[in-house]
């Protein structure tokens, strides 16, 4: 018997490791958390499950929540539990293993709807779209965009701001942050949407989409002793170090989907194109699975690299069997690229739709600062 344990803070390491396709239990406590950027990667790998599944068992510690007050302080409020249980068929609660009631999904379904689409407490909100009945948050729902039209993305802006105030990040949206932020959300929300989406009908008909906000904040002394990933440890001790005794944090931004991959969605150009550099392809501007001649054609995955790049940010980047991560602090290039020298390809069967998350300085006293590194 295959048992997964979601700890406090489960970090990417622990997720590479999941085999959601053959695991019997998938074992969750009160404090099951996961590290910041972490958690997108987690969401993508519930496409790995077949929808309704009764091969993996979800078992909770503690109580099956009745309110929706009770329901949004546990691992249900967040994107990864909400699109567990959209998934999973057997759930159960308390250590006596008491199966879910017939109420359980009906009050997640009530969260959604009274959250309209933007789930989370503490330090993190979630933007989720609910495919195929909810393809847009509720809360972007606007008399603009009530005919399917993609929303504007003032409309995002909108949503953004509530997001970052409601977790007290006001001044991320309110700097020349702002922008570059919106760039990376929206192109990224987009491109789930048009790319995002699993090709098996099965799936399709349960798979989540989600924007993720996180705030991490740390002192002087602590982030040696944090348990945090490598890329993301260097990036934060780089960081103090730049802002010296000012202290501050991070924000991490995280679009993910449970679609194909990028490699997958791309066509093979030749047909003996290595997945890898077909990833690698997929983000230079202008390559697209759109018909030729669209106005967007080719333009969301590089301008989210932009995005990154102009904002100094950690990148970090899983699709399918694919990933890459880049440290965008370091860099001095006027027109930010990733560089693909440093991708990896994973050799593994567990499946992972795409995930891409930056890291970025909390603005602290000068939020409209020209850069937010010394060199």
């Amino acid at each position: 018997m295959h048992t997964i344990r979601l700890r406090e803070r489960t970090s990417v390491a622990e997720i590479l490791k999941w085999q959601l396709n053959i695991a019997s239990q998938l074992q969750i406590s009160r404090s099951s958390s996961f590290e910041p950027g972490a958690q997108g990667l987690a969401f993508s790998a519930l496409r790995g499950l077949m929808p309704l599944t009764e091969t993996l068992e979800v078992l909770c510690d503690f109580a099956e929540p009745k309110s929706l007050d009770e329901c949004q302080r546990t691992i249900f409020g967040t994107p990864f539990g909400f699109s567990l249980a959209r998934v999973v068929k057997n759930i159960s609660f308390e250590s006596q293993g008491t199966p879910a009631s017939g109420n359980f999904k009906p009050l997640l379904g009530a969260l959604y709807k009274t959250t309209n689409g933007c789930i989370g407490l503490g330090t993190q909100r979630a933007l989720v779209s609910a495919d195929p009945a909810f393809p847009f948050p509720l809360i972007l729902l606007t008399p603009a965009n009530s005919d399917g039209e993609f929303p504007a993305p003032s409309t995002f802006l909108v949503a953004l701001r509530r997001m970052a105030q409601e977790i007290g990040l006001e001044k991320s949206f309110h700097s020349r942050l702002e922008a570059s932020l919106l760039s990376f959300v929206y192109e990224g929300f987009r491109n789930s949407l048009e790319h995002g989406l699993p090709a098996d009908e099965r799936k399709r008909g349960r798979s989540t989409r989600a924007v993720i906000l996180e705030k991490l904040l740390f002192g002087h002394t602590d982030i040696q002793v944090r348990d945090l990933s490598s890329d993301l440890k260097a990036y934060s001790m780089r960081l103090q170090e730049g802002q010296l005794h000012k202290g501050g944090g991070l924000v991490c931004v995280t679009v993910c989907d449970q679609g194909d991959g990028i490699a997958r969605t791309l066509p093979a150009v030749p047909e003996s194109e290595l997945s890898n550099d077909r990833f690698a392809r997929a983000f230079r501007e202008g390559e697209s699975r759109k018909p030729p001649g669209m106005v967007s054609r080719g333009l969301g995955l590089p301008s989210m690299v932009a995005a990154a790049g102009r904002l100094q940010a950690l990148v970090r980047i899983q699709s399918g069997d694919q990933s890459a991560t880049q440290d965008f602090s370091l860099a001095e290039e006027k027109y930010p690229a990733l560089k693909f020298d440093v991708q990896q390809q994973r050799h593994t069967d567990m499946e992972i739709g795409t995930t891409f998350s930056i890291f970025l300085p909390v603005p602290t006293e000068h939020p409209d600062q020209e850069r937010l590194f010394r060199r």
